[in-house]
């Protein structure tokens, strides 16, 4: 993504955007089964994989600001296209 210590382009910029998106659904869903489990190692997995995303998110958070994104900033999903 982008160059070392350059300003992002709108491509690069776009894809970090949906990469939050995409790592804030996916977290939710880990606090989800986290929350309907039973199994310890199911808990614990789930910690896991919720203490990953968070980190993942909070590296892609200061891409975003580094990129000059703001809450009003959009985030434009590309449309999955249906197969003919």
């Amino acid at each position: 993504m982008g160059s070392k210590g350059g300003k992002l382009n709108k491509k690069d910029t776009q894809e970090i955007l949906e990469r939050l998106f995409h790592i804030k659904s996916e977290l939710a869903l880990a606090y989800r089964e986290f929350n309907t489990e039973s199994s310890p190692e199911m808990v614990e997995s789930n910690i896991y994989k919720i203490n990953s995303l968070q980190a993942t998110y909070t590296y892609l958070l200061r891409q975003a600001k580094a990129a000059g994104c703001t809450q009003d900033t959009p985030i434009i999903c590309p449309v999955e296209r249906a197969s003919p």
